[in-house]
Formats: structure tokens, sequence, C-alpha cells
């Protein structure tokens, strides 16, 4: 797995991030087509999130963890992951 930022890094995804992005994703699932994802670069950090958000709502990543345009930063996939399972468990 590659991280190329860290949490411990200020351009890295946070705790905090990783919870707006889960509330977001769960408030408008239901409403939207589809989420488009970027950061700056738009390879690492926007994959990571994009992977968790197919897995968590898609139950696959939809092969971007296998395709070489991305580099999904699993500190980012493994913050939204675990944001959008904690949500999760408050509303149920």
């Amino acid at each position: 797995m590659d991280y190329d930022v860290t949490e411990r890094e200020n351009n890295c995804i946070n705790k905090t991030n990783a919870n707006e992005i889960a509330e977001f994703a769960l408030t408008n699932y239901d409403e939207v087509e589809r989420f488009i994802i970027h950061c700056e670069y738009g390879q690492s950090r926007s994959a990571g999130v994009a992977a968790a958000l197919s897995d968590f709502f898609e139950r696959h990543d939809n092969g971007i963890s296998a395709d070489s345009r991305y580099y999904p930063n699993w500190t980012c996939y493994k913050y939204v992951m675990k944001a959008l399972r904690k949500r999760l468990k408050r509303s149920e």
C-alpha cells in the first residue's frame, strides 16, 4: 500500500475531513447520480476517498485500486471508511 502523504503531514486528510466527507456522502447518496471527487493532483487522495465511498456504497472499488491512472492514498481510504462506518452505526 502506498502512502504519498500521511496523517502527520499538513496536506493529508484528518478525522474532521473524513467525518465531513462521510456526512456529506451519507446525506446525499440517495439524491445524486454520482459524486465528483478531486484533490490538488487528482491521483491519490481523491482516489483513496473515491475507493472508500465506492467500497462502502457499492461493495467494490470500481477498479480504482487496479487502475494505473490512480494511486489511492490508503490513509485517506482508511479515515473515510472508518467515518462512514461510525456514522452508519449511529443512525441504526
